[in-house]
């Protein structure tokens, strides 16, 4: 699949890896990716590592059920698929590229290819958006909505952050609890922060720094981002991601629940909800891990995501 990597590294809000012959259900692709990266694991990562990258597998595609990825598709693609789907969202769907032939066929392309236009308010569609930073700020909320007290937020020894944020003192309301949870929980700070940069960097458009592009800022589009709330990347303050599944650690589904996501972790300095902030963690992991192994790391789940997506596609061609 070369020109599709190549398509990727393009774009900044391409999604060319989830265009392909066919359907695939969000937790499907999940487990592809994570089989593929147990292969390679088991080759070049001791079992801590190992372990953990199958961790990012699993959750990498999370920000798929976000209603700005499933707007870049028909709805009436999206209807006819459910069957196939079984209610989940899609990681995949078919881009109608014809045999050995570089045009599409219309009528089996799920994709839309015209520009959000201002004037259409029901098109959900944000350009710049990225799945991935969304997957990667679920798992920051996933942790928060269900341990609260965790050591990834904690702030420093002799600072109380109740004190700079009245609102933390009634949040969470209720915790949510389940396999999801206590797997994310039982992580250190450390490897906790390593699992939100791979799932951020598995497509190379967000690692070190979290920050707004010039695609957040555009007035022209149909859902443009109030001038009084945060959008990075496509990604606004209070989006909300559905509860959905993914593999657990034995490829069986599990369910993760419901998300409100937060833009805090990109402002700098301590974050009343999270503690550290993005920029924050990601320095600490260069600094423990140093540059070379955090590229290794990354690039290792970037290769599985590709294989997976390689074996899809094909199934797809055989099947179709």
């Amino acid at each position: 699949m070369p020109n599709k990597l190549t398509e990727n590294d393009a774009e900044e809000d391409g999604e060319p890896l989830s265009q392909l012959r066919g359907w695939v259900k969000l937790s499907d692709h999940c487990r592809h990716v994570c089989e593929q990266m147990d292969s390679i694991g088991k080759a070049l990562l001791k079992e801590p590592e190992r372990k953990l990258s199958r961790l990012a597998a699993r959750w990498h595609d999370r920000g798929k059920g976000h209603e700005s990825f499933i707007a870049n598709l028909k709805p009436e693609f999206l209807r006819a698929a459910q069957t196939q789907l079984e209610g989940e969202p899609a990681a995949k769907a078919p881009d109608g590229k014809m045999q050995k032939q570089a045009k599409r066929d219309p009528e089996k392309d799920a994709w839309r290819r015209d520009r959000p236009r201002a004037a259409d308010p029901d098109d959900r569609r944000r350009p710049g958006f990225r799945h991935e930073l969304a997957s990667s700020l679920a798992i920051l909320e996933t942790l928060h909505q269900t341990h609260p007290n965790h050591a990834a937020f904690a702030w420093p020894e002799g600072l109380d952050k109740s004190r700079f944020d009245q609102q933390i003192a009634s949040e969470p309301q209720s915790l949510v609890t389940g396999p999801a949870a206590q797997e994310l929980a039982a992580l250190s700070k450390e490897d906790f922060d390593l699992l939100l940069y791979l799932v951020a960097a598995h497509h190379g458009k967000v690692r070190m720094s979290l920050r707004s592009a010039p695609d957040d800022a555009r007035t022209d589009v149909p859902d443009p981002c109030p001038t009084n709330e945060r959008q990075a990347r496509g990604v606004r303050d209070n989006d909300e991601l559905t509860a959905c599944k993914l593999p657990d650690e034995n490829g069986k589904d599990m369910e993760v629940p419901k998300v409100t996501l937060s833009l805090d972790p990109m402002e700098l300095g301590l974050s009343a909800r999270y503690g550290p902030s993005w920029r924050e963690r990601m320095q600490g992991l260069l600094e423990r891990l140093g540059p070379f192994r955090l590229t290794y790391l990354e690039a290792l789940l970037r290769v599985a995501d590709w294989r997976a997506s390689r074996g899809e596609d094909e199934n797809a061609r055989k099947s179709g």
